[in-house]
């Protein structure tokens, strides 16, 4: 099995496959139109990269996230269905890990109402994410008359109580494009 990153722009070869699985992966309301996402590729939010994953040469998934110094942000991550189970999202997200600068990351996640969210935290926690259930944390919404949701978030690395609130403070800034 060989495996290739791509560090994706608006021009890359694999945009329609990414927003294709962006689009079947998450719901509505936990993804950016299609549009602006690939505004947002085209370099128009210079902290947003997209990495892609590349398997025998087939594209296979990516992983969407903001880079602000020692600080990420995974916003998104999808497999392709028949890819899953392979190790390529561990690989993808070792990938993350070995050429980001970043220190900590954080996450959204579901919260825990069935096996299928279940298995997305056990996921994160097998790669050494803390679940954080203590925070009461709502997301944006991602477009005008959209709905907030409520979701859980996930850490990796060393982050105070502090860090993750101005992190989730630049996040509905930064990511969401609200005043706080």
């Amino acid at each position: 099995m060989i495996i290739n990153y791509i560090e994706n722009s608006s021009e890359s070869k694999e945009i329609k496959e990414i927003t294709n699985l962006y689009e079947a992966s998450f719901p509505e309301i936990e993804r950016r139109d299609k549009e602006e996402f690939e505004r947002f590729l085209s370099g128009d939010k210079k902290a947003f990269n997209v990495t892609s994953v590349r398997v025998d040469s087939a594209f296979a998934g990516f992983l969407s996230h903001w880079e602000w110094g020692e600080t990420a942000y995974l916003e998104h991550f999808a497999i392709l269905p028949t890819k899953r189970g392979n190790g390529i999202g561990t690989q993808l997200f070792n990938h993350l890990l070995a050429v980001s600068p970043a220190k900590r990351i954080i996450l959204e996640v579901e919260p825990v109402i069935d096996d299928l969210t279940l298995a997305r935290v056990r996921f994160y926690e097998k790669r050494g994410f803390t679940l954080h259930t203590e925070y009461d944390y709502v997301q944006p919404a991602y477009r005008p008359g959209g709905q907030p949701l409520k979701l859980n978030l996930m850490t990796y690395g060393p982050f105070s109580d502090m860090q993750i609130k101005e992190t989730i403070a630049r996040m509905r800034r930064e990511v969401y494009g609200l005043e706080n």
